[in-house]
């Protein structure tokens, strides 16, 4: 896949180049200044919209070389500042480190000091790129979607990931589960951590329920307390999707939880509770349509701080029948080097 990064055309873009510039250094170990190209005469054009002082503005008309100047020193400090916020909400978990220079926005660490936290966030990185609007990258949509069918996947692992740091749990994906005697099989798991609750078996069920491999449920987060989970402990069902609109049937409310807890004889003796996670900016209205479902809605800019909370003590695990499965889906990303290769064959992103 290529990527052909777009000149810097907006002097009030620098939050929309915090992922670009975090891609250039994941393809080249780092992004400095000079790795920037500038549209100088748009640039100029947007400093002079956006200055309210008319004496100001006059100035900058008549002296070209000042605005574009001007323009620039004030995109680097606020992209500066933006890349400095994200290091510090990912703390350690950051696949990258912000060195003293003032030539030097990243250096990439090496896979050796790459957390699994911070994988996952390169993921998303290249993800937030491709999808970048055409202002900023060009990348041929095919291959964008070819990385999409990967990716869906990956988020579901971050989303796990993500809510194993929100809150002491135990996490299963059930995303994956190819038929409904194996969505049982992890239910039934579930019920034995949570110490209560009996699952029905396959001839109990519905028609309905026959065809279904998760009953819409891409990931549960069992909660605990003191390292065991109790009684009305909280469980979420999070409902992931990487759709960048039409997210309404990815919500997960009262009547999608009843739908999950059918497939109980006896449901565990815990509360469930709904979560949209998406890997993008959320919207006033989704949220309040996840607000009057009850389910809690969690974007782009959650994700991000919770992998940096992502734990490192056990106090949550990732399990499906236990550790290993999900060992074994961090491993093959660690494995892949977080690379993806298109239908061309060519290497998308590589972690050496």
């Amino acid at each position: 896949m290529k990527i052909e990064f777009q000149p810097i055309a907006n002097v009030g873009d620098a939050l929309a180049w915090v992922p670009l510039i975090e891609t250039m250094t994941i393809f080249d170990g780092q992004c400095t200044i000079s790795d920037l190209e500038w549209d100088e005469d748009e640039l100029r054009q947007s400093l002079i919209e956006r200055t309210a002082d008319m004496s100001l503005r006059a100035d900058y008309e008549a002296e070209p070389q000042f605005a574009v100047d001007q323009a620039k020193s004030e995109f680097l400090s606020d992209l500066v500042e933006q890349l400095d916020e994200r290091a510090r909400v990912l703390g350690n978990h950051s696949p990258f480190t912000r060195p003293k220079s003032s030539t030097t926005f990243l250096l990439r660490k090496d896979a050796r000091n790459t957390t699994e936290a911070g994988l996952a966030y390169a993921w998303l990185v290249l993800f937030w790129t491709i999808n970048s609007p055409p202002e900023f990258v060009i990348v041929d949509r095919e291959e964008v979607k070819a990385f999409g069918r990967v990716f869906d996947d990956v988020f579901e692992v971050i989303a796990a990931m993500v809510m194993a740091a929100h809150s002491p749990s135990y996490v299963w994906r059930l995303g994956d589960s190819r038929d409904v005697r194996e969505f049982l099989s992890r239910l039934d798991k579930i019920a034995v951590r949570a110490g209560s609750g009996s699952v029905k078996a396959f001839g109990q069920l519905r028609v309905n329920q026959i065809g279904a491999n998760d009953a819409g449920v891409d990931v549960i987060a069992l909660g605990t307390r003191q390292g065991a989970v109790q009684r009305d402990t909280p469980a979420f069902l999070i409902g992931v999707t990487i759709q960048k609109s039409d997210r309404r049937k990815k919500i997960i409310g009262i009547d999608e939880v009843a739908r999950f807890v059918s497939y109980f004889q006896n449901p565990p003796k815990i509360v469930f509770s709904g979560v949209l996670a998406i890997p993008f900016t959320g919207t006033e209205l989704e949220h309040e349509n996840c607000s009057e479902r009850r389910c809690l809605y969690i974007t782009k800019q959650e994700v991000v701080e919770h992998l940096g909370q992502y734990p490192t003590d056990r106090r949550s695990q990732l399990t499906t029948s236990g550790s290993r499965h999900w060992m074994r889906r961090i491993s093959r990303m660690r494995q892949a080097d977080a690379r993806f290769a298109s239908a061309k064959g060519e290497t998308v992103l590589s972690w050496a």
